[in-house]
């Protein structure tokens, strides 16, 4: 399930390399420690799970149309071990961040951790107790001295050796795609790679912490744990990594070109034509009955102007008008490439997004962004 949320988050790029990155993601699991898996511990199940549910949530451009199997990963990781519930609640609070237009939406992600919350209020009510969460000493933490400090840098030199040059290579990926693949990403509508930073750094710290105030031998823990409890991070970190070799490969138009000409350099598209009636929708609308008008190559991102006033910029892709910007809602959107406005559904989630049911081989149709 996550490798198929990791590829249908990079779906924009051409289906091998799709497939093939997400597959690299769930072989990750077997990185850092391959007994794992296969020895019946939780740490690689609700690991996969959460960078699933990350994927599902963090990457896609509209994550709650099909939220459905993110959250369910989502919640299979915040009820497996104590990590994934403080690492759930982290994922949670950053989805909502970055859906805090959706509000009305975004909520449901809270299920997951209000699932996670009421188990372990009920195996704590049956007399479960965690031998970490119970003999921590966070005063330890707060007191200093050379035990915090012998625990902390044991903690760092075990951290560095596991996951050390991962997060290096890592690191200078994210900083190579920021300064040249910016624009190829925000063209593949992939969310932003600093939502995953966070939740990795948000989870590497916690960690620490955990190891510096917990009660159990540090170098016994360390060498017993640390390659499990730090895969996470690992899968995070290749999650990373694939997100930017998807933006890089196959690149498609971006809408900060809208106003350029058709640069292909064989049989182009041809030029066409089409007209949209506007229709005011109530006394509020400062928009007069009219028409507006737009052309270009079929299956470009197209500019549209209504009473001299820019109606958005948008781009038609897998049966989809996507708008960088909200467009008059009244106005009538222009469907430029090859689809008919006899095939759409009727669901309109927000302004100047219309699925469609099917390609036709009609080139243009008028179509209304909003009610």
């Amino acid at each position: 399930m996550t490798v198929y949320l990791v590829r249908r988050a990079f779906r924009r790029s051409p289906p091998a390399v799709a497939w093939l990155l997400a597959i690299a993601v769930g072989l990750g699991t077997w990185a850092t420690a391959p007994y794992a898996p296969t020895s019946g511990l939780a740490d690689p199940l609700w690991s996969v799970c959460l960078v699933g549910a990350a994927a599902g949530l963090l990457l896609e451009p509209h994550p709650f149309r099909r939220p459905a199997l993110a959250l369910l990963l989502l919640t299979v990781a915040v009820l497996t071990k104590n990590e994934g519930m403080v690492t759930g609640s982290l994922l949670a609070l950053l989805v909502v961040i970055r859906s805090r237009r959706e509000l009305h939406r975004a909520w449901l992600v809270w299920l997951p951790v209000l699932a996670g919350g009421g188990w372990a209020l009920l195996v704590r009510g049956l007399g479960a107790r965690s031998d970490v969460t119970e003999g921590s000493r966070m005063e330890r933490m707060l007191a200093g001295g050379p035990e915090v400090l012998d625990r902390a840098g044991r903690t760092l030199d075990a951290f560095r050796d596991n996951v050390g040059p991962l997060l290096t290579g890592t690191v200078l990926v994210a900083l190579f795609g920021m300064v040249f693949l910016r624009r190829q990403r925000r063209a593949k509508r992939l969310g932003s790679d600093l939502w995953l930073w966070n939740l990795l750094v948000g989870y590497l710290t916690v960690l620490a912490l955990t190891h510096v105030v917990g009660p159990n031998d540090i170098q016994w823990w360390l060498r017993t744990s640390v390659a499990r409890v730090t895969l996470p991070g690992t899968l995070l970190a290749i999650l990373i990594c694939a997100g930017w070799i998807a933006a890089a490969i196959g690149q498609r138009p971006s809408l900060e070109h809208a106003d350029e000409p058709y640069s292909g350099r064989a049989n182009p598209p041809p030029a066409i034509e089409a007209e949209a009636d506007i229709t005011p929708v109530g006394p509020r609308c400062g928009c007069r009955p009219g028409k507006t008008k737009a052309s270009g190559p079929s299956g470009r991102v197209m500019a549209l102007r209504h009473a001299g006033s820019n109606l958005g910029r948008h781009l038609f892709e897998d049966g989809i008008m996507y708008a960088s910007s909200e467009p008059c809602p009244c106005a009538s959107g222009l469907l430029l490439g090859t689809h008919s406005t006899s095939d759409l559904r009727g669901e309109q989630p927000r302004c100047g997004d219309l699925r469609l049911r099917r390609p036709s081989v009609l080139p243009l149709g008028s179509v209304s962004k909003c009610a």
